[in-house]
């Protein structure tokens, strides 16, 4: 059984990313559009896509350290905070439900019962696809 500290950590990271990917993925339709898209489903689409997009291109010129991961997530939570704050009373009810989306997510990845052959068997065969 995990300690409390380290499922804390975990439920805070798992939330700090998920929100963090939407906020990049705001910031990034706001770039490509004045008329930014509201549609969380499409935000995270966005935010990937940069996050792909950003991790391709800047691991040749600065170092991905946990320092620099931190400060790079802390800025989409924070463009995620401001994307809440402004359109709240529009899309209150997408909100709430990419919370409630998110917790079954956070929930099933608790549940979910790791392979404990996956060593054995699995992962040669994909090692050889591979």
């Amino acid at each position: 059984m995990p300690d409390k500290i380290s499922i804390f950590s975990y439920i805070f990271f798992y939330f700090f990313l998920f929100y963090a990917t939407i906020g990049y993925g705001w910031l990034f339709s706001k770039f490509l559009n004045k008329n930014s898209c509201t549609n969380l489903g499409y935000l995270g689409i966005y935010g990937l896509f940069f996050l792909a997009l950003y991790s391709y291109i800047s691991h040749h010129f600065i170092p991905h350290s946990e320092f620099h991961n931190l400060i790079f997530i802390s800025i989409g939570f924070f463009c995620y905070v401001y994307f809440f704050i402004n359109s709240y009373k529009k899309i209150a009810k997408s909100h709430f439900l990419l919370f409630v989306i998110t917790c079954f997510f956070f929930i099933s990845s608790l549940l979910i019962k790791n392979h404990d052959d996956f060593a054995f068997y699995h992962f040669a065969y994909n090692y050889f696809l591979t």
